[in-house]
C-alpha cells in the first residue's frame, strides 16, 4: 500500500463485551497493515472484557466509563474526546443510541468522515427507532455491511441506496484456528470422552443464539441410539434455563457448559461437527472460526450464513428454528465420516481463499485512506 500521512480513526461500541462485532473491530486493529493509521477506539460505558485483547500500543482506548448518563451528555463527551485527539475519520458500529451519539458527535467536532457499519441488528419496532435509523445514515459518507444479505435488508428497511453502502466480509485468523492441537489432552482437559463424536457451538448463551435447539436435538439423536457429546462455549444470561434443559431431558452427562475461554481455537478441535442455530446473524464469526479450524458447519439459513456455508460442499443449512430439520441433516454429519472429512477439507479451503484476515484488512484500509483523499 502507498504511503499516505498519518490518520487517526476512531472506532466508536458501546463497550468491547463478547460479540462478533467487537471481535471484529479487535481483529482490524490488531492486524493493521499501514502504519499510517493511528486506532482510537472509544467505549461509550465501560472498556468491557474483550478490551484487553487489543495488543499493546495497537491503539488507544477511551471509556466515558459511568459518565455516559443519556443522548445529549455522550454527544458533547464525545465531541470533546475527537477534538482531543483529532480525529479525522470516525466509524460507528451498529445502530441504535451509541450510533447516533457517535455520529452527531462528529458531526458537532467538525470530523469530516463518518462511517456506521451494520452487523446485522435492526431496530424495526416503532417508527421512531426506524427513522433514528435513518437520521443516522443521513449524516454518514459511507455505511458498511458485512454481507450482501445484510446490504440488501439495509436497503428494504431503512431505504437507504445502494450507492451509499460498501460490502466488507468478516475476516479470519486462519493462522490462529489451523494449528496442531493434542486433541485427547485436550478432551482430557474438558472431561470429555475420547471414544464419542462431539458436538460443539460457539456463542453468547442469549435467545438470539438459540442454544436450547441444540440441546432438543441432542436428547432426540441420544434416544435414537447414536452415541454424542456437545459442548456448548459461551456465557450470558440464559445459563441456568440451559442448565434446566439438561437436567430435564437427562443428558447432563454427555452435555457441557464450560463458559467463555480464551482456547476456542484449541477446543474447536475436539469438535467433529459445529452447530450454529442463531435466529439470526450479520456474518458470523465463530462460523468462519469452526471452518478456519477444519470443521464441517451446521448451521441456520439466515444471515450470511448461506454466503459462508455452501450446502452440500463446506457444510449443511437448516432452517431456522426447525427442530426435525436441524436433527436430520446434524445425524447425516455425525453418521458419516467420510461426508466429514470432505466438508472440513473445502472449509478450510474456503475460508483460506475467501475470508482471510490479511484481506479484510486491506479492504477496509483502502477504503479509510480513499475518503480521506477525497474529503
Amino acid at each position: 500500500m502507498k504511503n499516505h500521512r498519518k490518520i487517526n480513526i476512531a472506532h466508536i461500541v458501546v463497550s468491547l463485551d463478547t460479540g462478533g462485532l467487537e471481535n471484529g473491530i479487535i481483529n482490524l486493529i490488531n492486524n493493521k497493515i499501514n502504519k499510517q493509521i493511528s486506532y482510537y477506539v472509544i467505549c461509550l460505558k465501560k472498556p468491557g472484557v474483550q478490551a484487553s485483547k487489543i495488543f499493546p500500543h495497537s491503539a488507544t482506548i477511551i471509556s466515558l466509563e459511568n459518565n455516559y448518563t443519556g443522548l445529549l451528555t455522550g454527544i458533547f463527551k464525545i465531541r470533546k474526546i475527537y477534538k482531543k485527539y483529532k480525529i479525522q475519520i470516525a466509524h460507528a458500529h451498529g445502530w441504535g443510541q451509541g450510533s447516533l451519539t457517535a455520529v452527531l458527535g462528529a458531526k458537532l467536532a467538525g470530523v469530516k468522515i463518518i462511517i456506521n457499519g451494520e452487523h446485522g441488528t435492526f431496530f424495526l419496532h416503532t417508527k421512531a427507532a426506524i427513522f433514528g435509523q435513518k437520521f443516522v445514515s443521513y449524516f454518514c459518507n459511507r455505511i458498511l455491511a458485512v454481507s450482501d444479505s445484510l446490504k440488501k435488508s439495509t436497503i428494504k428497511n431503512l431505504g437507504i441506496s445502494a450507492h451509499k453502502i460498501t460490502v466488507i466480509p468478516n475476516g479470519v485468523d486462519t493462522k490462529k484456528f489451523s494449528i496442531t492441537v493434542d486433541v485427547e489432552k485436550k478432551k482430557n482437559d474438558l472431561c470429555l470422552s475420547p471414544h464419542l463424536l462431539t458436538i460443539g457451538t460457539v456463542g453468547r448463551l442469549v435467545e438470539v443464539k438459540n442454544q436450547a435447539l441444540v440441546l432438543k436435538a441432542i436428547k432426540y439423536i441420544k434416544e435414537n441410539g447414536t452415541p454424542v457429546q456437545c459442548v456448548i462455549v459461551g456465557e450470558g444470561p440464559l445459563r441456568e434455563k440451559l442448565t434446566q434443559m439438561i437436567i430435564e431431558y437427562n443428558i447432563q452427562d454427555f452435555v457441557y457448559l464450560v463458559g467463555e475461554r480464551k482456547d476456542v481455537n484449541e477446543i474447536m478441535h475436539t469438535f467433529d461437527v459445529f452447530v450454529l442455530t442463531s435466529h439470526s446473524e450479520g456474518m458470523s464469526n465463530t462460523v468462519l472460526e469452526a471452518m478456519a479450524a477444519g470443521l464441517p458447519v451446521v448451521c441456520t439459513n439466515v444471515g450470511a450464513n448461506s454466503q459462508l456455508v455452501v450446502d452440500g460442499q463446506t457444510g449443511l443449512l437448516v432452517k431456522k428454528n426447525n427442530l426435525k430439520d436441524f436433527t436430520q441433516r446434524l445425524h447425516i454429519l455425525l453418521t458419516n465420516n467420510e461426508l466429514r472429512q470432505v466438508y472440513s477439507r473445502n472449509a478450510l479451503n474456503s475460508v483460506s481463499k475467501y475470508y482471510s484476515i490479511e484481506k479484510m484488512v486491506q479492504t477496509y484500509e483502502k477504503l479509510y485512506f480513499h475518503h480521506k483523499q477525497y474529503n
